[in-house]
This record gives C-alpha cells, sequence and structure tokens, in this order.
C-alpha cells in the first residue's frame, strides 16, 4: 500500500527536493554540505545516486530509514540523552548527586516506541519496501524492529539495514527471524578501539563489541554482511586515525582469507554532528598542523579540520573534565600524547 495521505505525499516530495537541490540547507544538511565543499563524501550524494531517491511520481516506499527508540546503553561523549535512554539516566543520577536531590524519573522508552510504531503504521505500510535502515538508540538491544517487520508481505524481497554500537550479539532467535529477508548488513559504530573506544563509548567496552563482530563474522549465516563501520572522529582522536586502521588491519587478517573480505572499519571518518563540545574547531592549531604533517594534505583525516575556535577549545576542556570527574576516567592516561594540546 502506498502512501495515500496527500499531505504525507506533498511533505516526503517537498523534502526529497529541499534535499536535491540543497535549498535552505541548515542544521543536518549543513554537515553534508561543508564535507562537498572539502571535497569529502557526504550521505547526501551517497543517497540521491541511489535508484530509490528518482524523482519519479510512484507513491509507494520502497528505501526507509527510520529511528523508533532511544533505547540504548552507551553514553558516548559524542551523544547525549536525547539520543540515549543510559544518558538520560546518567545525566539524571549526577545531576542528583551535585545537588542533593533525588534521582528524578526518566522517560519510558518501551511505552514511546510502541507509540511510534502504531503512528508509522497508520502512515505508511511496507509492503513494497525493498530497503529499511534501523538507527538507534541501539537497535539490537530489543526487538521493537522485529514487531515492525513481523508483517511485512514480502520479507525475501526486503533488504535490512542496522547500524549498531556493537554490544547487543543477536540471539538465535533474531539470527533465525533474518534469514527470510533478502540480505541484512550490520554497520558498525566504531570510533576507535582498545583503551580509546571505552573512554569515547563509555561504558561500553572495546573487548565485548571485538567479540561481537567476530562472533557474526565466523558465525557467517549466508545473507548477513558486516559492511563498514560507523567513524565518528573527536579532538582527541583524530590524530590516532593510523592506530585505529593497524588494529582493523590486524583483525582482519586474523578473521579473514581470500573468499570474505572485511570492509574497512575507519575509511570514512565523519565529525561530531550537531552542536556539541566535541566538535573539531576544538582542534588547537599547533595539533592541527600535527595532523596534516601525519597525514598529508589530501587525506579524509586532515580534510575534517575545521578554523580554531578559542571558544569551543575551552568548551571541549571543560566538558571532558566534567565528565571524568563522574565517569572515573581520565582523558590524559588514555591519550597521553593530547596533553600538550587540552591541558
Amino acid at each position: 500500500m502506498p502512501i495515500d495521505n496527500e499531505a504525507h505525499v506533498k511533505f516526503f516530495r517537498d523534502r526529497l527536493s529541499a534535499i536535491a537541490s540543497f535549498e535552505d540547507a541548515d542544521g543536518a544538511c549543513d554537515e553534508c554540505a561543508n564535507r562537498e565543499k572539502a571535497g569529502s563524501f557526504s550521505p547526501r550524494l551517497e543517497s540521491l545516486s541511489l535508484p530509490e531517491f528518482a524523482d519519479d511520481q510512484g507513491t509507494d516506499v520502497t528505501k526507509l530509514e527510520i529511528q523508533i527508540d532511544r533505547d540504548c546503553n552507551g553514553a558516548c561523549l559524542i551523544c547525549g540523552p536525547w539520543n540515549s535512554s543510559t544518558w538520560e539516566k546518567y545525566k539524571a543520577k549526577t545531576e542528583a548527586k551535585i545537588n542533593g536531590t533525588p534521582i528524578q524519573e526518566v522517560t519510558d522508552t518501551y511505552s514511546a516506541t510502541q507509540e511510534q510504531i502504531k503512528k508509522l503504521r497508520r502512515i505508511i505500510s511496507l509492503d513494497q519496501a525493498r530497503s529499511v535502515l534501523f538507527l538507534g538508540g541501539e537497535p539490537l538491544r530489543n526487538d521493537h524492529h522485529m514487531t515492525l517487520l513481523k508483517d511485512v508481505a514480502h520479507p525475501e524481497l526486503m533488504v535490512l539495514n542496522y547500524t549498531t554500537n556493537g554490544s547487543c550479539r543477536p540471539d538465535p532467535e533474531l539470527l533465525e527471524f533474518w534469514k527470510q529477508f533478502k540480505k541484512v548488513t550490520i554497520t558498525f559504530s566504531i570510533d576507535g578501539v582498545g583503551e580509546h573506544f571505552d573512554y569515547l563509548r563509555w561504558p561500553l567496552q572495546w573487548h565485548q563489541v571485538e567479540s561481537n563482530i567476530r562472533y557474526l563474522f565466523e558465525y557467517n549465516q549466508a545473507n548477513v554482511t558486516i559492511v563498514r563501520a560507523s567513524y565518528t572522529t573527536t579532538p582527541l582522536s583524530l590524530y590516532y586515525h593510523d592506530r585505529y586502521q593497524a588494529a582493523f588491519e590486524q583483525f582482519a587478517e586474523s578473521v579473514g582469507h581470500v573468499d570474505r573480505r572485511v570492509n574497512p572499519w575507519f575509511e570514512r571518518p565523519w565529525q561530531p554532528r550537531g552542536k556539541t563540545p566535541m566538535a573539531l574547531s576544538a582542534v588547537p592549531p599547533a595539533l592541527a598542523e600535527l595532523i596534516r604533517e601525519r597525514y598529508g594534505p589530501d587525506h579524509s583525516i586532515t580534510k575534517l579540520l575545521e578554523p580554531f575556535d578559542p571558544a569551543k577549545h575551552e568548551e571541549f576542556k571543560r566538558y571532558i573534565a566534567w565528565h571524568d570527574s563522574h565517569r572515573n576516567t581520565s582523558w590524559q592516561e588514555t591519550f597521553p600524547e593530547m596533553i600538550p594540546f587540552y591541558s
């Protein structure tokens, strides 16, 4: 069943037209615009190259990206309570501790998600969908995606895509559920390795994520594919890109062979999104110069560098110091080479 409400059809068409033409780009659109000006890839150009985005006159939903909940077990420094239930609980707990007040009740994400699913079903049908992307929160932490997909008429024609933080290993029930679909692709959000990952994606643990990636790769279900990672850089981690790449190559060598290529984790770096204290404009000129010398002017890491903003630099230092004091972490111990630049 297509989208049959004229208002909804007009909304989606107007939105697609704005994205295609880049008129009135703001917010998240600014990020694609800036990346394209720097000569980097952008999700906008990648999406517009797909046949699903062709400007035909049909009203069937064939490709859908969906974020239906904030249920997440991470409180990553690049994120916040607007996108993670664990972040919301952490914020409530620390504020209560600081103010000496009771911990405030946090949002019931389960009920909110069920309402979102009902709302989505009222607007569209997935019967003609050929590709569905689930974002988080952490989409593999619960079965909401299975609830949404259980009544799809022709799962054998549908490709499922998940962006996951890697902390939740798919159980046998989910692996069996996936078998009815044409293909399942999994993108892991990996912003570093080892103790760098542990710090940036607190309280998640790298050893657990690496184990889950290895499990899926070695499980070797025919229709399940691990694609490239979603890799967000930060003022602390930008310098260490080559270290992360070396760790990936070591992992790939340990699990891959000629017939089973391991897709790169750190091929497409991204800057922190939105208005965040982790903005790359916090990188001081001396560190930016070291990064240029280390990677060269045409490297994707170098192209992410932004004009230095002293105010953002000070905001960033306050931000990581504050969270270190409440998380029992230490950026100095985790990123010792960065001490001269952020002390």
